[in-house]
């Protein structure tokens, strides 16, 4: 899961030319407040093949009316650390790279 984190990370600091602090083992924080995280659900079966599913939430677009009263001093989002709205396809192509790459150096 180290790797997606990583990957995550990296591409948000990219996105938004911003620090991105990894809370082990799977969340992302901005200035103290969590912009997104990984989860990966894993499977092995005797005779089988391994596999795990990983999962990633970031919150691209929200503005501070998005979050519960309770969660805006603890979440944020990277269009409010950003300033305005990214492109969230761009963003998603950065990531899916920036996984392989991480993905390749890694494992292969």
């Amino acid at each position: 899961m180290e790797w997606a984190t990583k990957g995550v990370a990296w591409t948000i600091e990219g996105a938004c030319l911003c620090k991105a602090t990894i809370k082990p083992p799977n969340d992302i924080y901005i200035d103290g407040r969590k912009v997104a995280g990984v989860l990966v659900e894993m499977r092995a079966q005797p005779d089988a093949s391994h596999l795990a599913v990983v999962g990633i939430g970031v919150n691209v677009n929200q503005t501070p009316s998005h979050f519960a009263e309770e969660l805006r001093e603890h979440a944020t989002s990277l269009a409010i650390v950003f300033g305005g709205p990214l492109e969230r396809n761009t963003l998603a192509i950065a990531l899916l790279r920036n996984l392989d790459q991480l993905y390749r150096e890694g494992f292969l």
